[in-house]
């Protein structure tokens, strides 16, 4: 094989491994994308949950205290209360 055709050779073969490489970049970026898209709305359901958990703490908070300063404690539940 003279020089000239090995060159070509080498070039072909170069190319091919720089398309492989390409194609391999692309599945990893989409592959990142598609992660990204799924630990965003991961965490859009954490906020959620957490914004939840404070409103549900607020509430038994306010629960607590109607049940400590109510004078008709069996009733302490009524909307009445809960907006103490």
């Amino acid at each position: 094989m003279n020089t000239r055709s090995h060159s070509h050779a080498f070039l072909i073969q170069v190319e091919h491994e720089r398309d492989m490489l390409k194609q391999q970049v692309s599945g990893l970026e989409t592959e990142l994308e598609f992660k990204g898209k799924t630990a965003d709305g991961e965490h859009k359901k954490l906020e959620e949950l957490t914004r939840e958990r404070d409103i549900l703490t607020k509430l038994r908070s306010q629960v607590c205290v109607c049940l400590r300063t109510c004078a008709h404690r069996s009733a302490c539940l009524s909307l009445h209360c809960a907006s103490v």
